[in-house]
C-alpha cells in the first residue's frame, strides 16, 4: 500500500474512532484507557543577565521574584536553601537556590560573571500551578533585569498515569 493511501486510511480511521467515542462508543467494547499527567516542568536558560550588583544583591532580588511566584502560583514551600557562592570559596561568583515544595521543588542557579541563569520550576497536582508559576518568573524576571534575554524554554507534562 502507498503512504498516500496509508495516510488516507488513517485519517478515516481517525475520523470514526472520533465519531464512535463521541456517541459512546459500541456496546460491549472496553473503552481504552485515558492517560492523564500528574506533572508540569518548567525549564528557562537566560542569559545576558547583566548586573553591577554584587553576588549577595543579586541573589536576593531573584529571591524575591521566586517568593512572589510562590504566593502567585499558590504554592506550599517546606524548606528553602539559598547559597551565594563565590564568597573566599574558589567556586564562580553566582548562586544556588532551592525550594522544596510540598508538591516537587523550583530552583534558580546562576554564574554571576557569566551573565547565566537557569530556573526549574517541576510541580505535581495541579499543573496549572506549574503555568502560572512559570509564567509570572518570566514577566517578572524581564521587569527586574530588562537586558535578560530568554535562550530556552522547555514545557514538558510529566508523571503520566492511565485510568
Amino acid at each position: 500500500m502507498s503512504d498516500y493511501k496509508h495516510r488516507k486510511y488513517k485519517k478515516k480511521y481517525l475520523k470514526l474512532k472520533k465519531y464512535i467515542n463521541q456517541i459512546g462508543g459500541f456496546d460491549n467494547t472496553p473503552s481504552e484507557p485515558m492517560i492523564h499527567n500528574k506533572g508540569f516542568h518548567v525549564i528557562l536558560d537566560y542569559s545576558n543577565l547583566v548586573s553591577s550588583e554584587t553576588s549577595e544583591v543579586l541573589t536576593n532580588n531573584i529571591v524575591k521574584i521566586l517568593e512572589e511566584t510562590v504566593k502567585v502560583a499558590e504554592l506550599n514551600v517546606l524548606d528553602r536553601s539559598i547559597n551565594v557562592l563565590g564568597k573566599n570559596t574558589g567556586t564562580p561568583p553566582g548562586f544556588a537556590i532551592t525550594y522544596t515544595l510540598d508538591q516537587s521543588h523550583m530552583t534558580a542557579h546562576c554564574y554571576s560573571n557569566l551573565g547565566i541563569l537557569a530556573v526549574d520550576i517541576f510541580t505535581c497536582g495541579d499543573i496549572s500551578k506549574g503555568k502560572k508559576a512559570g509564567e509570572y518568573f518570566m514577566k517578572e524576571i524581564k521587569m527586574v533585569y530588562p537586558m535578560i534575554a530568554l535562550r530556552s524554554k522547555h514545557l514538558l507534562k510529566r508523571f503520566y498515569y492511565m485510568e
